[in-house]
């Protein structure tokens, strides 16, 4: 996880910073819009407090970017594909919603797997990657297991 959520910062900043430009509204306020491929896509999954699966794969994602004063300030992003499990054959149909707070580093997501074995996957988490830049304390807020 901790290699998805720095990619993914990294990735979000990186973009945030490149298409600064292409902002709408005077002094930096508004919103970008992208439709990105992501190779890399990584999510660990949680059963009782215990980490049963990994699941990794190429998705599609849309990501919002919403600025202020030429500032990123929060991201809204969407992810579909379809990943493997890392323990099974099983292949999981992925959507995923993450919100990111730029400014105090919060991220928090929500996702539904759905695998074509008959596992379902449904989840929340949330990370500071201020006070947790490693990875080593997320919060598991929902895990149901089917």
């Amino acid at each position: 996880m901790k290699t998805k959520t720095l990619i993914l910062l990294c990735l979000f900043m990186g973009i945030g910073l490149t298409q600064l430009s292409a902002q709408k509204g005077k002094n930096g306020n508004g919103a970008i819009s992208l439709w990105k491929v992501w190779d890399g896509y990584w999510q660990p999954v949680y059963c009782d407090g215990v980490n049963v699966d990994n699941l990794t794969g190429t998705v599609t994602y849309h990501v919002v970017i919403h600025y202020k004063n030429g500032n990123m300030i929060s991201e809204n992003v969407h992810y579909t594909g379809v990943v493997q499990s890392s323990n099974t054959t099983e292949e999981f149909k992925l959507s995923e919603v993450d919100k990111v707070d730029d400014i105090n580093g919060i991220i928090s997501w929500h996702f539904n797997l759905i695998g074509n074995q008959g596992t379902h996957y449904i989840g929340s988490m949330t990370w500071d990657a201020v006070n947790d830049p490693n990875f080593e304390n997320p919060v598991i807020d929902k895990a149901i297991c089917h």
